[in-house]
C-alpha cells in the first residue's frame, strides 16, 4: 500500500529527475538559462503524455525552444542530439541490466540491446563519415546537418550529455522501483532497470497516448 510519504519522496525524485534532463540539454545548448530549458522538458513531458508517442513531445520542445531571431534548423539539431544520446544512455543501462539478470526476458534481447546501442552511435556520428554538405544548400536541412555535425564533433558535451543521460535514467529507475516496492512488487534493481528501459522505448512508438 503507498503512503503520503512514498508519494512525496517520488514525486520529489521525479522532479529532480527531469531537473537533470534539462540540464543535460544545457550541455549541449550552453546560451540558454537552466530554468528555460527545464520549464521546456516539462512541456515536452505534457505533449509526450496528450499526444501519440514521445518523439512528439521532443518536436513541441524544439518548437518551443526557437526563439524570435534563432535559427530553428540549428536548435532541432541540439535537440535531436539531446534525445539520441538520452537513448543511447537507456539502451546501454537496459543491456547491462540485461547481462546482469536475463531471467524472465528473451535471450536475445541483450544482443538486440547492444545492436540498437550501436544503430544510435552510427546515427550520431554519421553527419560526421558523410561527404561535406554543398554550400548550395543553404536551407534548413543543410543548417541543420552543419549544426548536428558540430555538435556531434564536440566530444566534450557529447559525452557530458551522455553519462548525465545515464544519471537521468537512473534516476527515473529508482523513481518507479521505490513506488513498486512500496505497493510490494519485489524485483532485483537490474531487473527494474530492464522493465523501465524497455517499456520506455515501447512508449516512444506513435501506438499510445499515456503510455
Amino acid at each position: 500500500r503507498l503512503t503520503a510519504e512514498t508519494l512525496i519522496v517520488a514525486a520529489g525524485l521525479y522532479v529532480l529527475a527531469h531537473a537533470l534532463n534539462g540540464l543535460k540539454l544545457q550541455m549541449l545548448m550552453t546560451d540558454r538559462p537552466l530554468a528555460d530549458l527545464v520549464r521546456y522538458t516539462f512541456v515536452a513531458l505534457f505533449y509526450g503524455t496528450v499526444l501519440p508517442g514521445q518523439l512528439l513531445g521532443d518536436a513541441m520542445k524544439a518548437f518551443r525552444l526557437v526563439r524570435p531571431g534563432d535559427d530553428g534548423a540549428t536548435v532541432v539539431a541540439a535537440v535531436v542530439v539531446d534525445k539520441i544520446t538520452g537513448l543511447a544512455a537507456l539502451v546501454l543501462i537496459t543491456g547491462v541490466a540485461l547481462l546482469i539478470d536475463p531471467s524472465g526476458f528473451p535471450d536475445a534481447f541483450p544482443a538486440l540491446s547492444f545492436a540498437l546501442l550501436a544503430g544510435l552511435v552510427l546515427a550520431l556520428l554519421l553527419p560526421i563519415v558523410m561527404p561535406s554538405v554543398p554550400s548550395l544548400l543553404d536551407n534548413a536541412l543543410g543548417r541543420f546537418l552543419r549544426a548536428w555535425r558540430a555538435s556531434a564533433q564536440d566530444w566534450g558535451p557529447l559525452f557530458a550529455s551522455l553519462f548525465t543521460g545515464i544519471a537521468f535514467q537512473l534516476l527515473a529507475v529508482i523513481v518507479v522501483a521505490y513506488i513498486g516496492t512500496g505497493i510490494g512488487i519485489s524485483l532485483s534493481f537490474p531487473a527494474w532497470i530492464a522493465v523501465v528501459g524497455l517499456v520506455s522505448l515501447v512508449l516512444l512508438l506513435p501506438v499510445t497516448v499515456a503510455g
